[in-house]
C-alpha cells in the first residue's frame, strides 16, 4: 500500500493505523430490524411494489432495499412479484400432500371412454 504525501506528516507525529478515522455522516447500517420489518410488511401487503416505491415509503436507499429484500428476507423478483426463494415448512408439507394426491390419481387404471368402438 502506498502512502500519499498528505498522510506522511501524520505518521511523523506518531500515528500508527492506516484506517480512516470515524466521522459524522450517514450511518453505515440501514438494514436494522425496524427497516427489515417495514419492508417485509409493505411487500407482503402488495407483492407488486417496485423497489423505488418501497424505498420512498420506508425512506432508505434503493440499494439498501435490494439488500434487505434479497439477503435478509430471501425474496427475489419473479414475473413482477416478490416471491420467497425458500418454501416454509407449511408450504413444503402442502406441496408434498398435493403431489401424493396427484400421484395416486395417476396410478389408478384409466377408464375407457368408448369401450366398444369398432373403427
Amino acid at each position: 500500500m502506498q502512502l500519499s504525501p498528505d498522510g506522511l506528516p501524520e505518521f511523523k507525529l506518531g500515528r500508527t493505523l492506516l484506517e480512516d478515522d470515524p466521522r459524522a455522516g450517514w450511518t453505515l447500517e440501514t438494514t436494522t430490524d425496524d427497516c427489515c420489518r417495514a419492508v417485509e410488511t409493505l411487500v407482503m401487503g402488495d407483492r407488486g411494489l417496485k423497489v423505488l416505491e418501497i424505498a420512498k415509503k420506508v425512506g432508505i436507499s434503493y440499494g439498501s432495499i435490494l439488500n434487505i429484500l434479497h439477503e435478509h428476507l430471501g425474496l427475489s423478483r419473479v414475473c413482477a412479484r416478490w416471491v420467497s426463494r425458500l418454501l416454509t415448512h407449511v408450504q413444503v408439507v402442502s406441496r408434498q400432500n398435493m403431489f401424493r394426491a396427484v400421484g395416486s390419481l395417476c396410478s389408478q387404471p384409466r377408464p375407457r371412454f368408448v369401450p366398444n368402438c369398432n373403427w
